[in-house]
């Protein structure tokens, strides 16, 4: 199993439990914490597949063995209940794979939270926030509702200034029909692919997004874009790993791991192979 260290800077104290929060409606798990400097920070796990909660003197932390630095969280990569979750989604689904996601481990103070889910972002209070920015037009907005005819999910897909086509996920609901083919600005988040080389530094300069062929008589792609910008900044000050890229025709948010701060550099041209694009209420 590969551990991951999260955040070493942080220490955090005791969390009420009413600050720990699922959304089951769009599948995001927040937890609202201080650290011991009085800094108040937020932390939304993105598309929440499974989470528990436990006290830490029960927790079994024996995957720490052997780590160097310590972190208010961790990235398992290949643990056990993670293969476990996934081995029983693929028998309730016909086979089909989980989306590709992580196990996340949590300590707050006297709790530790474990979570399934694809990524997550984290704010802190009060700091100056600095939002990417993509304007395009909404083509189409598919829904998706329960049984009681709840909207839980939106997929949109946009065309930007230059004609590309893509389709994004909708995480906070925020279009609705009488937006279909306005000109609407976002503030995309870009997760990469998980396997091959998804991001990687380019040869040259280029700014442009590209697109995969499209099934015969539809408007949806096969795959997902591929991205090509130049890193211009960082949404957070406390954060170093929220890259903003500009790709040409707007900027996106785009999240490197603590390991990578030294290899992708604000000034940097990168590619990066998306796996999903999520949309968020903007900062701006």
């Amino acid at each position: 199993m590969e551990v991951n260290v999260i955040r070493p800077d942080i220490e955090i104290h005791d969390v009420p439990l009413e600050k720990i929060t699922y959304d089951g409606n769009k599948h995001q798990f927040f937890v609202e914490f201080d650290d011991k400097t009085g800094g108040r920070y937020e932390v939304n796990f993105i598309c929440c597949e499974s989470f528990r909660v436990s006290r830490k003197d029960l927790f079994d932390s024996s995957f720490l063995k052997g780590i160097e630095k310590s972190g208010m969280m961790y990235k398992l990569i290949g643990s056990k209940w993670h293969s476990e979750l996934r081995d029983k989604y693929r028998e309730k689904h016909d086979g089909r794979e989980m989306t590709q996601n992580f196990h996340y481990v949590m300590f707050l103070g006297n709790t530790v939270i474990e979570i399934i889910a694809l990524g997550y972002l984290m704010k802190k209070f009060g700091e100056q926030i600095h939002p990417a920015k993509f304007t395009a037009k909404i083509v189409e907005i598919e829904s998706f509702r329960d049984d009681r005819g709840h909207l839980f999910e939106q997929l949109i897909l946009v065309e930007a200034e230059t004609g590309e086509q893509f389709e994004i996920q909708d995480i906070d609901l925020l279009c609705n029909e009488e937006m279909e083919g306005k000109v609407v600005d976002f503030e995309l988040a870009v997760f990469r692919s998980f396997s091959g080389n998804n991001i990687c530094k380019q040869e040259g300069k280029e700014k442009k997004i590209v697109i995969p062929k499209h099934y015969e008589g539809s408007n949806r792609s096969i795959g997902n874009p591929t991205f090509y910008g130049e890193i211009i900044g960082r949404k957070y000050e406390h954060d170093p790993s929220d890259l903003i890229v500009d790709v040409g025709v707007g900027t996106i948010l785009f999240r490197i791991d603590i390991e990578e701060l030294d290899k992708y550099l604000i000034g940097d041209y990168i590619k990066i192979d998306s796996f999903m694009i999520q949309s968020y209420e903007p900062d701006f």
